[in-house]
């Protein structure tokens, strides 16, 4: 497959009647994409990221394992909107989907311009991602919405998406102590901590496929190559973590040394919206909600984990259900969080075209 035999460009209307087009983005629309994003959300804390991604979004783009499009609006100039008066292609929107698997899709970076919004160039924007989607051979489009955003999510449920999980990000502190010296620091964690590079995860798959953790998020966990997206935990990726010393595994100090919970590190990353200091990111923190010992451990080991990984990282962010049983797990070894959970979205695709 490659760009050309995508389902673009899509020519419509928009519910003012003006001609709008979906198209390919490439690295001229940067400048207009900036401007588009430079205000997204006027009440919130956080910056956009989008402006600064793009231009690596559409290096990235081949048409078959991620996609780059931007909406133009055929209208006469808007006197408040320096896109329409300064640039002449009109760029007012932009979105990006991409494949997390074979059969897994994630739609991210939609954004409209303010002057534009309410004008349904939202919706033509996510139908056609989902048949690109489709082209690309996926069978589900998810996409996550934080719960502040009630546009984006009553959006997403008119098009079609059905609710999917929702999730909170814990933050358990790195430690201050030197870094030398937090491999000897005695926290009394009542279970054995394995965080070397393990080969042997059968085990962990196995407590995977029956734990509660796994049903409250229907399997799903933080995505290892595409940052802030959500995708299936599979069996190799437990091996990928192990071997590369990213799985961090909570056992029972008595033989056989039952595993009671595991987390598996991402990456670094420098929030949104906050002074540029680095943070670690866990994809996943599972274990059995109401076993202290277990989560005491864990997130013990997590912090540990983060500080040895560099000592410049301050903070972290931890995957776990949104559920008071989690949460107050966590909060009761002192762990922060988010005060915010984050909702995920899920489109089934047919064979039809129905979007």
């Amino acid at each position: 497959m490659s760009v050309s035999t995508l389902p673009l460009p899509v020519h419509t209307v928009d519910d003012t009647g003006a001609d709008v087009t979906v198209r390919t983005a490439d690295s001229t629309d940067a400048a207009a994409v900036e401007r588009i994003t430079q205000n997204t959300w006027p009440d919130r804390a956080e910056d956009d990221y989008v402006g600064s991604v793009f231009p690596e979004w559409v290096a990235a783009d081949d048409g078959e394992t991620a996609q780059t499009v931007v909406i133009t609006v055929n209208s006469q100039p808007h006197p408040d909107d320096p896109d329409s008066r300064q640039n002449s292609t009109n760029v007012v929107g932009v979105a990006q989907v991409c494949t997390l698997s074979e059969t897994e899709a994630w739609i991210q970076g939609l954004r409209i311009a303010p002057t534009y919004r309410g004008r349904g160039l939202a919706t033509v924007l996510i139908q056609t991602l989902c048949a690109v989607a489709r082209a690309m051979d996926t069978t589900i489009v998810r996409g996550i919405v934080f719960s502040w955003n009630s546009a984006s999510l009553g959006l997403l449920r008119q098009i079609g998406f059905n609710p999917g999980i929702e999730f909170r990000w814990i933050q358990p502190e790195p430690y201050e102590t030197p870094t030398e010296s937090v491999s000897t620091v005695d926290d009394a964690v009542p279970l054995s901590v394995q965080t070397d590079d393990d080969t042997s995860v059968g085990d962990v798959w196995s407590f995977w496929q029956t734990a509660e953790t796994n049903n409250m998020l229907d399997g799903i966990i933080i995505d290892d190559t595409e940052s802030w997206a959500l995708s299936t935990l599979r069996q190799h990726h437990i091996q990928r973590a192990a071997t590369t010393g990213r799985l961090i595994t909570v056992r029972s100090n008595s033989p056989p040394g039952t595993v009671r919970g595991f987390a598996i590190r991402n990456r670094t990353y420098e929030p949104m919206g906050e002074t540029a200091t680095l943070g670690a990111e866990y994809a996943i923190a599972a274990w059995d909600p109401g076993d202290e010992a277990a989560v005491q451990s864990l997130l013990t080991a997590i912090r540990r984990d983060a500080t040895l990984l560099d000592s410049a990282i301050d903070h972290t962010r931890v995957l776990v259900p949104e559920d008071v049983r989690w949460l107050s797990d966590a909060a009761v070894t002192g762990a922060g969080m988010w005060s915010e959970p984050i909702f995920l979205m899920n489109y089934q695709l047919s064979d039809e075209g129905d979007v």
